[in-house]
């Protein structure tokens, strides 16, 4: 679970730490690429409720958001 806001705002102390965060809004997948584009991005905020974080090979350990 991560805390509700703005997925720039949440994810900001993992910058660099994950790949990409998915989150289900009872419709459809919603997915936030750093970096990607607007047609990419389409989690805007993380809503509450689970999100997957697919992480990277980026050795960043622990990370308290």
């Amino acid at each position: 679970m991560l805390p509700a806001g703005p997925v720039e705002a949440v994810l900001g102390r993992a910058a660099g730490c994950y790949e990409a965060v998915y989150q289900f809004d009872g419709t459809g997948w919603l997915r936030y690429v750093p970096g990607g584009p607007g047609y990419v991005n389409t989690l805007g905020s993380v809503l509450p409720g689970p999100a997957w974080v697919k992480g990277s090979a980026a050795n960043c350990g622990t990370i308290l958001l």
